[in-house]
């Protein structure tokens, strides 16, 4: 693939471009990025093929209202090059470096007296004619999504099939990144949904959603945040939060209250964080740890045990959504 170069770079930036293709690569999302360096040089007046750290940062940093995700790319290509260059014998810098997004407000979790609170006020909540399974659904779902760590998304994807009330087995389906798994429920959990279930086939016989909101048509993630605000809103502690608490902080609970659990017994915290990352349907422990990173009220002993662990990981914490 030919690029309009004209820089003193163009010839190395079209050779690096050919070996990488010739080598299998598909770099044509490089492209714009090394037209783009190239007019920079240009327009800077960069005579020679000296690829410096004062050029590469440069270039990656120039640009107006450019995302930090954007400057990553370009430092990618910049690291291509410089590899080519180095291979070709000639002195460049390789950047190591990346932008990081700025790690969200941490969220507000409930305490273990709000938590039964907002248990309590689900199981009083009324039926509507608009949601007339609201009362039956809310303290199913959420529960369920604490005591086993979904995402909203995927309690709103099971399926009457999913839940294999004799084994435990709950089948998540086409998760984050299109991933199927599986989780297993405790026994008290698994008898709340069986009887939630036997309840909905008298009023919904032929439903496909294990949490029907209308007529066997399941729930949504944004009608469950409507739910769980509902039920918030009857809580004594509604509006006194510095941050709304939401259905994605029982997730992030589940996964605090289990790494603290891990301590408080004893057991090995290197392993346990694998099977947890395994079990929340993480790509790896770093997600995990996140949880820890954003929950500044946990125990100092579990914060120190996962700081430990993360140099033995290696890699950044990641924002979990």
């Amino acid at each position: 693939m030919s690029m309009e170069l004209n820089s003193s770079f163009a010839c190395h930036l079209q050779g690096m471009l050919d070996v990488k293709r010739n080598s299998g690569f598909s770099m044509e999302h490089l492209v714009g990025h090394l037209e783009d360096f190239d007019r920079y040089c240009i327009e800077n007046g960069v005579g020679g093929t000296t690829l410096d750290k004062e050029l590469v940062e440069g270039w990656a940093l120039s640009g107006e209202g450019m995302s930090l995700w954007w400057k990553n790319k370009r430092l990618c290509a910049m690291r291509h090059l410089g590899e080519y260059l180095l291979a070709l014998g000639m002195d460049a810098y390789v950047p190591t470096m990346r932008f990081k997004e700025p790690r969200p407000k941490p969220p507000q979790l409930l305490t273990d007296g709000q938590l039964s609170e907002f248990f309590e006020a689900a199981d009083n909540l009324k039926a509507s004619a608009q949601t007339p399974f609201r009362h039956l659904v809310a303290p199913v779902m959420f529960r369920l999504i604490y005591c086993c760590g979904l995402r909203s998304s995927e309690a709103c994807r099971l399926t009457v099939e999913d839940i294999d009330f004799n084994s435990g087995r709950i089948m998540i389906r086409k998760s984050k990144r299109r991933k199927d798994r599986v989780v297993y429920a405790a026994p008290d959990v698994l008898e709340l949904c069986q009887a939630f279930g036997s309840r909905m086939q008298d009023m919904v016989p032929r439903r496909e959603s294990f949490f029907p909101y209308q007529d066997g048509r399941g729930y949504v993630c944004y009608l469950v945040t409507l739910l769980f605000d509902k039920v918030l809103g009857m809580t004594s502690f509604y509006n006194t939060t510095s941050k709304k608490p939401t259905c994605h902080g029982l997730r992030h609970l589940f996964a605090v209250n289990s790494m603290r659990k891990c301590m408080e017994e004893g057991r090995d915290f290197g392993q346990a964080i694998h099977y947890l990352s395994r079990y929340l349907g993480h790509e790896g422990p770093q997600q995990t740890l996140y949880y820890l990173h954003a929950s500044p009220s946990i125990a100092g002993a579990v914060r120190a045990m996962a700081e430990d662990l993360n140099d033995v990981i290696g890699g950044d914490w990641h924002v979990e959504d």
